[in-house]
């Protein structure tokens, strides 16, 4: 009898401790995963530092302890200062943990959904245990000390490629600021982190993105020449939730008396492009032929605010925030026509587009990243140009100026949006990545120095020893 697939999974977090977007995804692929017969264990890093930084292991081992759904989940715990600080991105702690996991599992191959919250020397410490990687880069993480490219003293995506200018100035600006690391030792550290990161992703045996578009950008934002990488492109599966929901109540035709509703849903973040809206809604021929309705939580309480005072007197509701699963059902979506999101990121997939879908709904989108990717000569989508309130304002007057227009993108949407795209295709999609992966077996790699381990240990040390001594108000924490 051939014996099982085994997998180990490594994320920044997994349910129920953390339920993002990405700690979702990973938790319905290990589903998936078993389902299809392989053992899957997972990795998982934690926000709980009360018990110090150490590994929580199952509560029988790692052969008797699964969870109710099968699967044998691992914890690891920090209790550093700021622990997702760049600074402190590679732990030998971290990297002893993972490798006592790689011991006691004996998986045929590792998959790396994030490094955050462990340690940036993941795959290569699989390499040195035998272990072929996979890594699957769902953000900008690798490619920013700040995760997201987005500069904080503006809001507006960064398209810089990382190195000390901007990274240093801009990641700095961040509280907690470092003044006992000066400018040569912080590029002196930029470079090690960029250098373990570029080590990581050369020795996986298959890097996956969720689009193209993203792919592109990686090694863009990395400062790698074009083709430099190969990637899988695989694009996550579907949510339950989305298949087969029913569509929001029919919008009317929108005429001279009856507006022309379109929706916003996510966060109230500036990278999101909102302050676009009110800029374009002043640009139309009448705006109050149009109705905006905007969801979402206040991420960003400053510009949520500043945001709302721009659009006092315009025909612009706030509705606060909501849970995705609440969507086909939301009151502010009945008799909507179109989803709209002006993003100025470099946008990785796209989930609100599938829920948009999913709802019935066409899309006004900027001709972003993955946005601009799948929506492109696509019946239901309507592509405009980036950070352009004109061109937003252009893209609505015509639907205003040319009803058939919106009756179109409507009739665009299709009845099945999903097809092929079930956790279970997307299984089978990464076991076959899997496999070609330990046909090849893990790179070569040198040994790890001995006194890495130690360096490192000090200058985590130093950094705690001088944030404790630090003025609060040196740090940007007062």
């Amino acid at each position: 009898m051939t014996r099982a697939l085994r997998v180990l999974i490594l994320a920044h977090g997994y349910p129920p401790d953390l339920m993002g977007g990405t700690e979702r995804s990973v938790h319905r692929l290990a589903l998936a995963l078993r389902a299809d017969g392989c053992e899957v264990t997972v990795l998982a890093g934690s926000l709980d530092w009360s018990r110090g930084t150490m590994l929580e292991r199952p509560k029988e081992g790692p052969k008797e302890g699964p969870d109710e759904e099968g699967i044998v989940v691992y914890r690891l715990h920090r209790d550093d200062s700021f622990f997702d600080h760049w600074h402190k991105s590679r732990l030998p702690a971290a990297r002893r943990f993972v490798s006592e996991v790689l011991a006691e599992v004996q998986p045929d191959v590792m998959h790396v959904h994030h490094w955050l919250r462990s340690t940036r020397d993941l795959v290569a410490t699989a390499a040195r245990a035998g272990v072929p990687a996979v890594v699957t880069l769902h953000d900008f993480w690798t490619t920013c000390p700040l995760v997201f490219r987005v500069r904080p003293a503006t809001g507006q995506f960064c398209e810089s490629p990382m190195g000390p200018d901007p990274c240093l100035a801009c990641a700095g600006s961040v509280p907690p600021h470092t003044p006992w690391v000066d400018a040569m030792a912080g590029r002196v550290r930029l470079a090690e982190h960029a250098r373990d990161i570029a080590r990581e992703l050369e020795l996986a045996r298959a890097r996956i993105v969720p689009s193209r578009s993203h792919g592109a950008a990686i090694e863009r934002f990395s400062g790698r020449e074009p083709g430099s990488l190969e990637f899988e492109v695989l694009p996550p599966g579907v949510e339950g939730r989305l298949v087969g929901r029913a569509s929001v109540p029919s919008a009317p035709a929108c005429t001279a008396e009856d507006p022309l509703v379109l929706a916003f849903w996510g966060h109230l973040s500036p990278v999101k492009g909102l302050e676009l809206i009110p800029r374009a809604l002043e640009l139309l021929d009448d705006p109050s032929r149009v109705a905006v309705e905007v969801l979402g939580g206040d991420v960003d309480p400053a510009f949520a605010e500043r945001l709302r005072g721009d659009c006092v007197g315009l025909p612009v509701r706030f509705h606060g925030a909501f849970e995705a699963a609440d969507l086909s059902r939301h009151p502010a979506l009945a008799g909507v026509h179109a989803m709209v999101s002006p993003s100025l990121a470099e946008e990785s997939f796209g989930m609100v587009i599938d829920e948009a879908l999913a709802l019935g709904l066409p899309c006004l989108l900027s001709a972003v990243g993955a946005y601009a990717e799948r929506g492109a000569d696509q019946a239901w989508c309507a592509l405009f140009e980036r950070s352009s309130a004109s061109a937003l304002a252009e893209c609505i007057q015509q639907l205003l100026d040319a009803p058939d227009r919106l009756a179109q993108l409507t009739a665009g949407v299709p009845a099945d949006p999903f097809e092929g795209r079930t956790w279970e295709h997307h299984a089978a999609a990464t076991r076959a990545i899997y496999e070609r992966a330990i046909l090849a077996g893990a790179p070569e790699i040198e040994p790890l120095a001995w006194f890495a381990d130690r360096i490192q240990e000090q200058e985590l040390a130093d950094w705690e020893r001088e944030l404790r001594d630090a003025d609060p108000t040196d740090l940007g924490l007062s």
